[in-house]
């Protein structure tokens, strides 16, 4: 597993409340090397399942790669990669992560959530198995 954070300038709208805000993609590379599949189940950012967020809010994120996610529900995490792709809601839904397979999660975060330049997050996916996979990044 391995992660890095992009900084987005954005404008996030949520259904009470627009505001301009600093955007953040974290994007996590998983590769599934093992004999069996695996299945995300959960989320967590510094402790906290994701859905505790705003969930409320639309993001415009973007990879490195250039992909741009435009109007994404700060709730749903983008997905692609090996013959994959779509939308993964933590807590709500599962996940695949095939045996020998690479995917590439964009998970958006804002910083009407409280997060601010140059702090280290923790990001952690949890496995239907019990595994967990820990992952600090720094936002820029």
């Amino acid at each position: 597993v391995s992660a890095y954070a992009i900084a987005n300038s954005s404008s996030v709208t949520g259904n009470v409340n627009s505001w301009s805000s600093k955007v953040w993609a974290i994007v996590v590379i998983i590769k599934n090397t093992g004999t069996s599949d695996a299945t995300l189940d959960e989320l967590f950012i510094s402790g906290k399942p994701f859905s505790v967020y705003d969930n409320s809010s639309q993001v415009n994120a973007s990879d490195l790669s250039g992909t741009v996610f435009n109007g994404l529900p700060a709730n749903i995490v983008k997905v692609t990669g090996s013959g994959q792709g779509g939308d993964w809601i933590p807590g709500s839904n599962t996940y695949p992560v095939p045996a020998g397979s690479q995917v590439t999660l964009v998970i958006p975060i804002a910083s009407g959530d409280g997060f601010i330049s140059g702090q280290s997050i923790e990001v952690k996916l949890h496995t239907a198995a019990g595994n967990e996979y820990p992952k600090s990044v720094q936002l820029p």
